[in-house]
């Protein structure tokens, strides 16, 4: 061991410390060594790091210190994680070998079953998706704890954004809920516990009898469970693994060049004594369980083909390009946008009104059906933002999870959820689906008009383009009830309405599918998003016990009185002196501002002290678009009390009112820009990359009663 004589720089009173820091060398080809007592020719070995230390200037101590204190929160972080990825890959190792006694019993008990037709296996498969799909909600909102950030409580714990020491950080348990309970559950289920399994042949025998060995519906949705179950695992694995070496090469990069600065040789030493004896230094645990479970996925999944195994494992991983959907997208674009042109100039056109018998109408039901096609396009420039910014669109959406199939059948089977919400745990696409339609209560509310008048009136809708005058002007005084004078121009001025005005039965359509009697249905389409996000804020009261979920419940019954007071107000003929007036502009007012602090509080988590940026947070995603965060905390305001501008007897009200339902639809567009940023940090506060998926065979967890006997012991 050499020992190195104190440079003559470094003596002195450490009061002097300011003087004694070293400036940075200018990067000039034959500068001198900083520190060239460092360097001994005749060193066979570096030295070692605590005879290295104390020769440095506070601030490279200061350094190390920083350094020392990263490396202890990198390997504690690591450690935890590795060692709840070692309790999943058991429990899933188990499974399996469940899986697969589960298989050899339905075998056995089915010696003779033929083999079904394409008819039958579709149906069986039918059946065994519908069963998964019920169970695994089921089982999720029972079994297992999950966690989520600010709004999004799936009946774990709130988590403040950006708020410190008031965040809970927790991850999620990789064992049922059903076996950690408290002392006396632990005592109960030790009471309670079947014999030990027995690991022959490496299968474990099924339990409790939990099983119905004739019903392949139960095992197609058993394999199904738990196929996905490995697949999130596997990931979670090569995620850790990608941490590790992240980390590793992180160190390894700001030591090096530390050493080419100063030219004190601390890297060798300081990988050899601190970085090399942590638990991340070592990937041979994972690089074991990737291979462990490669192997038993291959034997119960793709009939002992590891490499079809590996290649259904890593899907997640493989970055598909989407050339053809971009050319294509972009061709149907492209030709849409002439056309688009030429409408609006042919719609500008006299001869274009007079020459249709029911202009208005189509005027109306293409503003109908305008607004969701511009939303479905406006949430591509969401995704397209969030995939720049790096927000996990993908997990929060469980894209990953959709391993083969297209995105309409998603949207499909989504949307099919919120029709039967409640029945189980309500998920982030669940809810953040809701809120879409939540902003589509123009176009819900006038199906109503587009069913009436297909049905009824389009197949008998006569021309009148060369009607005489004195028709065309006896049917003018034809006033719907339902829908003012000023409603009949749709979105024209009424003067260039004219064919429509003298046809008789458009007129009829307007009186008759637009009347009075019919309130009831307009309403109930329109308030049909916010029941089902009311149930669902009440059923994920039930399954967290969070008061807040109730408030949020009551902000969408107040959009329900707010719509039912819109509609009795219009019933009651629009007057600005009744009650129905008072008691719609009173829902309004206390729906604008009750929605406008939630999203600033809750959706968008904003509005919070001490951050770095007024009216902010502390994290943000969009740090290059600051004043964005303040237009659209304006914008949301304003929009929210849009409503003000049906108040005013103006003509045209229906314009009127598709300019509103266009703006909200743009401030929804908007509000997904934050409200996922702020879904991404909650997860990025809980460490949330892979989602737990419940498994099917239910049975103790001898390693956890284990770890409660030595805490018993304790």
């Amino acid at each position: 061991m050499h020992s190195f004589p104190p440079p003559p720089h470094l003596t002195g009173s450490s009061s002097q410390a300011p003087s004694q820091e070293t400036p940075l060398p200018p990067k000039t080809a034959h500068l001198p060594p900083i520190f060239p007592f460092f360097r001994d020719a005749g060193s066979p070995a570096p030295a070692a790091l605590h005879t290295i230390l104390p020769l440095l200037p506070p601030l490279h101590a200061n350094f190390f210190e920083l350094l020392d204190s990263e490396l202890e929160k990198v390997d504690s972080f690591y450690a935890e994680r590795e060692k709840e990825m070692r309790d999943r890959g058991k429990l899933l190792k188990e499974q399996l070998n469940e899986l697969g006694l589960h298989r050899k019993k339905y075998y056995e008990s089915n010696p003779d079953t033929p083999t079904p037709s394409w008819a039958a296996r579709a149906c069986l498969y039918l059946a065994a998706a519908l069963l998964a799909l019920t169970q695994c909600h089921t089982d999720k909102s029972d079994n297992q704890p999950e966690l989520v950030a600010s709004e999004s409580y799936r009946g774990g714990h709130s988590t403040t954004i950006g708020d410190g020491g008031t965040s809970e950080r927790k991850t999620m348990s990789p064992l049922p809920a059903s076996t950690a309970g408290d002392s006396t559950q632990v005592a109960s289920l030790k009471s309670n516990r079947p014999a030990p399994p027995t690991k022959a042949n490496g299968n474990i025998p099924l339990r409790n009898n939990s099983i119905h060995f004739t019903s392949p519906q139960e095992y197609q949705n058993a394999k199904k469970r738990l196929k996905k179950a490995v697949v999130e695992y596997y990931r979670g694995l090569e995620a850790l693994n990608n941490y590790r070496i992240l980390n590793l090469t992180g160190f390894r990069k700001a030591v090096k060049k530390y050493e080419k600065i100063t030219q004190v040789p601390a890297q060798a030493a300081y990988m050899k004594e601190r970085v090399e004896p942590s638990a991340f230094a070592s990937g041979a645990m994972v690089s074991s369980m990737l291979k462990e479970m490669e192997e038993l996925f291959a034997a119960r999944f793709e009939r002992g083909d590891k490499k079809k195994a590996i290649t259904r494992l890593r899907v997640g991983t493989i970055q598909k390009s989407h050339h053809f959907s971009t050319f294509r997208t972009g061709m149907w674009l492209g030709l849409s946008i002439p056309a688009t042109i030429i409408g609006f100039i042919t719609c500008l056109r006299h001869s274009t009104a007079t020459s249709l018998p029911s202009w208005n109408i189509i005027l109306f039901i293409y503003s109908i059906l305008l607004i969701p096609a511009l939303l479905a396009l406006l949430v591509g420039l969401n995704l397209v933002v969030w995939a720049r910014e790096r927000i996990n669109y993908v997990f929060i959406f469980e894209f990953n999870n959709i391993i083969r199939g297209h995105s309409r059948w998603w949207l499909i089977k989504s949307v099919a959820r919120l029709g039967v919400s409640g029945l189980w745990s309500v998920e982030f696409t669940d809810f953040w689906l809701g809120d879409q339609f939540c902003s589509l209560v123009y176009s819900l509310s006038n199906f109503y008009f587009v069913g009436c008048f297909y049905s009824q009136y389009f197949p008998y809708v006569p021309s009148y383009v060369n009607a005489p005058s004195s028709q065309q002007n006896t049917s003018m005084a034809i006033v719907p009830r339902f829908f003012s004078s000023s409603q009949m121009s749709s979105l024209v001025p009424r003067d260039n309405v004219l064919s429509s005005a003298y046809d008789p039965a458009v007129q009829e359509a307007w009186s008759t599918c637009g009347a009075e009697s019919h309130w009831g249905s307009y309403f109930v389409l329109a308030m049909l998003p916010f029941l089902v996000r009311f149930v669902q804020s009440v059923r994920r009261y039930r399954d967290s016990k969070l008061p807040s979920h109730l408030i949020n419940a009551g902000k969408y019954g107040m959009g329900m009185v707010y719509y039912f007071c819109y509609y009795l107000w219009k019933r009651d003929g629009e007057t600005d002196n009744g009650a129905s007036f008072i008691l719609w502009c009173l829902s309004a007012v206390i729906y604008s501002l009750y929605g406008c602090a939630w999203d600033f509080a809750m959706d968008w988590s904003i509005c919070k002290p001490h951050a770095k940026y007024p009216l902010l947070r502390r994290e943000l995603v969009y740090t290059s678009q600051i004043p964005l965060y303040y237009v659209a905390m304006v914008t949301n305001f304003f929009i929210r009390f849009l409503w003000v501008f049906y108040i005013p007897n103006w003509p045209y009200f229906n314009t009127r009112s598709f300019i509103s339902a266009l703006m909200e639809m743009v401030r929804r567009v908007v509000w997904n820009f934050y409200r996922l940023e702020n879904e991404h940090l909650g997860n990025m506060d809980q460490y949330r990359i892979t989602r737990e998926v419940p498994l099917p065979y239910p049975f103790d967890n001898p390693q956890l009663e284990d770890d409660d006997d030595e805490e018993d012991k304790a």
